[in-house]
């Protein structure tokens, strides 16, 4: 038997076989719109202000019969602290006969990112809706928080192409390492699914090194990432544009891919460097990468930032000390992480 149940026709509610007192509540409810491993989420309305509103009830957890008090709190006081346009705004929050537990969110018309991306969406668009996911999840580590349960059906796109992030349901407040753990492979399973034709063709991401790091390292990792492929599609022309670059551009994008695979070093430097060599760009070119991220790692290792830059032949000696010093650095970066 399911945990909850609500009769559209009589309005009742039931939550483990028992029936909830919702009389009380100064809320229209019409029908259930969602449901999750933690409770029902149902649309309503404010019958004073007019407003169609979203409503959840909490299940009780596991094998309790009550939900959790402290839980409860946690995800309310989270969610009150999160005041952002990308995340799901609460306007009430109470409990029914000191047992069972709702909030009143802001109602979102939209759809799950799952479904959204079910439809088929072009690399810009995908582009736009990752970039709009990790800027806020970057802000939101940034207060000690983590969402806990960030998989594609707690990401919302609105009809505008902008997003709604909802359900911090379990998340945490602590840094306990079962939390940080799931808060990163959620992060990294979301962004890959973002981004699934493009990691197939182009395999650049260490997932498996990014897996075992902070859940901070992963929104500023898959921001890079996007830059790398978008990068890359330029140099072997399927990006969408007229496939002709010129010297400028040539330049800026050696200084970018060099720049974002330092920046994080979680990517697979071989197999970056692999695909800019099977480009048509000319060699003078990649001797700008190869320098650049030899300078910058020694940088980034020494502690010592002078800002020169110098190009590198494109010899097997100067690539195999560039693969050997990225390696280093990602060594040292890591260490730092206390990894």
């Amino acid at each position: 038997m399911t945990k909850y149940h609500f009769d559209e026709n009589t309005k009742e509610l039931f939550i483990s076989g028992e029936k909830i007192n919702i009389a009380d509540l100064s809320y229209e409810l019409n029908k259930e719109i969602g449901q999750g491993a933690n409770g029902i989420v149902l649309e309503g309305k404010d019958p004073l202000l007019e407003r169609t509103v979203a409503i959840k009830f909490w299940l009780p957890y596991k094998n309790q019969r009550k939900p959790d008090l402290d839980r409860f709190r946690n995800e309310i006081q989270k969610i009150a602290q999160l005041d952002s346009d990308k995340i799901v705004r609460i306007h009430h929050a109470g409990a029914i006969d000191d047992t069972y537990f709702y909030a009143v969110y802001e109602f979102v018309q939209g759809e799950t990112l799952r479904q959204w991306l079910e439809k088929g969406q072009q690399f810009w668009l995908r582009c736009s809706i990752l970039e709009q996911i990790y800027h806020e999840m970057r802000n939101v580590h940034k207060m000690g928080i983590y969402h806990g349960d960030l998989h594609d059906r707690n990401v919302l796109i609105k009809p505008d192409n902008s997003i709604k992030i909802i359900d911090f349901g379990t998340s945490f407040f602590s840094n306990t390492e079962k939390s940080r753990q799931r808060e990163t492979d959620l992060l990294l399973k979301t962004g890959l699914l973002l981004l699934k034709q493009e990691d197939e063709k182009y395999n650049i991401l260490e997932k498996e090194i990014l897996k075992k790091s902070p859940p901070e390292c992963v929104p500023c990792s898959m921001l890079r990432l996007r830059n790398v492929i978008e990068d890359l599609k330029s140099l072997d022309g399927t990006l969408d544009d007229d496939g002709t670059l010129d010297d400028y551009s040539k330049s800026r994008i050696m200084f970018s891919l060099a720049t974002d695979v330092c920046e994080s070093p979680f990517f697979n430097l071989d197999n970056v460097f692999r695909f800019i060599q099977n480009s048509a760009i000319e060699d003078t070119y990649i001797e700008i990468f190869i320098g650049y991220v030899i300078s910058t790692c020694k940088d980034n290792i020494n502690g010592l930032y002078d800002g020169t830059i110098k190009k590198k032949s494109l010899s097997s000696e100067n690539i195999e000390n560039m693969n050997s010093i990225y390696c280093k650095w990602r060594r040292k970066y890591l260490q730092d992480l206390n990894i």
